[in-house]
């Protein structure tokens, strides 16, 4: 977690975002749905390849969310990504975005989850470990 967080330092001021990621180096600009989208796809494909989770707050920072409300923005793509998964039969990548405090997803994905289909009655904690597997084998 810590690479990942030194990898993409972002300071926030006067509501736009300066970037230490290699990417961006250089850039100062807001960016754009879109920009924030293809960043936080590409975290979290890395976060896969990397067989390890991230945090939501480490996600907004690194995808260069702009204020406000960035978690908020976060999860409502989150949920859009997990239908797109679903609907195409594949793992579902934002099962890699955890919360701190208890490094699984919020309770939203798990109610998203549900909706998807078919509801389990595994605990939270199980189902998480389950659909990591299913995405970072072995």
């Amino acid at each position: 977690m810590e690479r990942i967080r030194a990898m993409a330092h972002h300071t926030i001021s006067r509501g736009i975002i300066q970037s230490a990621d290699k990417r961006t180096a250089g850039l100062n600009k807001v960016m754009t749905t879109e920009e924030w989208h293809i960043r936080a796809e590409r975290m979290i494909t890395d976060c896969i390849g990397q067989g390890r989770c991230i945090t939501y707050a480490d996600l907004a920072e690194a995808a260069c969310i702009p204020a406000p409300h960035r978690i908020h923005q976060l999860t409502i793509w989150l949920e859009d990504l997990m239908e797109r998964d679903h609907g195409l039969g594949q793992p579902l990548r934002a099962a890699v975005v955890v919360s701190r405090t208890s490094g699984i997803p919020a309770r939203g994905f798990f109610e998203k989850l549900d909706a998807l289909g078919p509801e389990d009655d595994a605990d939270p904690a199980t189902r998480h470990q389950r659909l990591l597997a299913q995405l970072i084998p072995g």
